[in-house]
């Protein structure tokens, strides 16, 4: 037996909890999907029991405008900057870290001198690039990089995080994985790949080790006549945050497989409680398709629904040329396109969209191509990076940034706005599978366009509508919101129904359909945590 609260409880201290207490008999099915107040999208099936005249797409984003532009105009950074961007809203503050080869030519040139390198934005949109004075490059210390510890051992490019661990002291504020990317030789000749390090910070801008020991091993690769013993695992997208309903640390890096005799970089993945003791590593999983190259994961908790791991892959595809034969053991073009993926934890990939391209359009490459071998691929080739953040005034927007030769691109993309459930003007429904919400109102992130709307009907566990959350009593949601309240006949409160067993059935007219959540206030939460035993 437990407890649920309405929303109008009486005001006359604690004797009066018997008259909002409502007790319901019986215990929820171990089968039924614990929402809390959890966000919902539909990147998935994890919710959707039936779908009819209702279909799951994905959506793509939208260029915005280019962000930083290395051709145009004299830089000391080169011109292959701009490798695997990670963009951190951090507060009021954006924060872009991104690679800079501040010796590389307006071409092709060698990637040697490589650095990390630091932006800052107060939207978003418009970038500055502060004079940290930290570290001498081409004989000036006025330069935006960032000195990493041992900078002969760490990679130049870093994903931070800020530390969301309960507890987390002010010097490990944000946390980074450096190493991978650079290679060294030994006293007998043979070439590393070097380990992965946990490295943390107060100012997301001066770092230290956390342990002298990296987590992941570094990798002997080549051997002294230059023959290589096993590719360079580690280089590329590698990240550390902190997943709260997972409770641990996740860190997902790249790695090389060998699958039916063939390479393919792709997704590690291993966790830790406390950055010191870390399980062993896995690979993630490929969502039930064949493996692809997947130059970097670009995979995170999206910043709206934590439980939910958004990735933007960028697969690399393997397409020779005269001048560059693009195996893996010769080079790269960084002919990719981006795909989207989804985990809800652990080592599953969800790849409910197949191989479609999760961006479909660039800007124009008159005047960017400076690889020779990219003629006539598609603008919108290149790498997403780890950079999904709230933009815009009135929360409607999200933005992402596409790495490309020479410049940095912004796209966006509506907020929450990765799958719709979109029907047409004849409609269609879609019914969720059995879940337990706790909370007072349900609010809709949709868009209706010309004569459509949105009702939303509760049904119990057998799937009978309730009576007050009928689909006949639903009020029709017109317009575009991002965060409508549901209502019925009787008003939009849902707390009778917190922790009960129900299914919620959509009916979907010329509209599109993005997210959904329920919320509790601060004083219901109050309320229901006294009424509660313990």
């Amino acid at each position: 037996m437990h407890h649920v609260l309405s929303s109008r409880p009486a005001t006359t201290g604690f004797a009066a909890l018997a008259l909002f207490v409502l007790l319901l008999t019986g215990q929820a099915s171990p089968g039924a999907i614990n929402l809390a107040t959890n966000r919902e999208l539909f990147v998935d099936s994890y919710l959707i029991q039936s779908l009819s005249g209702v279909t799951q797409e994905l959506q793509h984003p939208l260029v915005a405008e280019m962000s930083l532009d290395w051709l145009s105009g004299p830089s000391w950074e080169g011109s292959w900057s701009g490798q695997s961007p990670r963009v951190l809203k951090d507060g009021s503050l954006y924060r872009m870290f991104y690679y800079a080869s501040p010796q590389s030519a307006g071409r092709q040139g060698p990637e040697v001198g490589g650095c990390q390198t630091y932006a800052e934005s107060t939207n978003g949109i418009d970038w500055t690039r502060p004079n940290l004075g930290l570290t001498q490059v081409n004989g000036t210390w006025s330069n935006n990089v960032i000195p990493l510890p041992d900078p002969t051992n760490l990679q130049p490019f870093i994903q931070p995080y800020v530390n969301t661990r309960p507890g987390a002291p002010p010097s490990a504020k944000y946390i980074a994985v450096g190493g991978g990317n650079q290679h060294y030789v030994d006293p007998t000749g043979y070439t590393w790949c070097a380990g992965l390090y946990v490295m943390t910070s107060s100012n997301a801008v001066n770092w230290v080790k956390k342990s002298s020991q990296p987590f992941m091993p570094a990798i002997k690769i080549k051997r002294p006549d230059g023959s290589w013993i096993k590719m360079p695992d580690y280089d590329g997208i590698n990240t550390l945050f902190w997943s709260e309903p997972e409770q641990t640390y996740v860190s997902l890096f790249r790695h090389y497989v060998t699958v039916g005799g063939t390479i393919y970089r792709w997704v590690g993945r291993i966790t830790t409680p406390d950055l010191t003791n870390w399980t062993p590593h896995v690979d993630m999983s490929t969502g039930g398709l064949p493996i692809e190259q997947w130059y970097g994961h670009a995979t995170g908790p999206y910043f709206r629904a934590p439980q939910i791991y958004i990735g933007m892959p960028s697969h690399y595809v393997n397409t020779a040329s005269p001048d560059f034969t693009n195996e893996i053991t010769s080079g790269h073009t960084a002919r990719c396109e981006t795909r989207f993926v989804s985990s809800r934890g652990g080592t599953h990939y969800d790849r409910t969209f197949g191989l479609q391209r999760f961006i479909t359009n660039g800007l124009s490459t008159d005047g960017y191509q400076i690889a020779p071998d990219q003629d006539g691929w598609p603008p919108f080739a290149g790498r997403v990076g780890l950079s999904l953040v709230p933009t815009g005034n009135d929360g409607r927007e999200m933005s992402l940034y596409l790495e490309q030769v020479g410049r940095l691109v912004r796209y966006t993309l509506r907020t929450d706005g990765f799958v719709a459930l979109k029907a047409g003007a004849g409609g269609g429904e879609m019914t969720t599978k059995m879940l337990t919400f706790i909370g007072e109102r349900m609010e809709v992130n949709y868009q209706a366009r010309a004569g459509g709307s949105v009702k939303i009907e509760i049904q119990d566990g057998s799937g009978v509508a309730i009576p007050g959350f009928t689909l006949a009593q639903a009020q029709a949601m017109t317009g575009d919101s991002i965060g409508q309240i549901v209502s019925w006949t009787g008003g939009s409160d849902v707390a009778s129904l917190a922790d009960r067993e129900v299914r919620l059935r959509f009916a979907v007219t010329n509209a599109s359909v993005y997210a959904f959540k329920f919320n509790s206030s601060s004083r219901w939460s109050r309320l229901r945590r006294r009424a509660t035993p313990p």
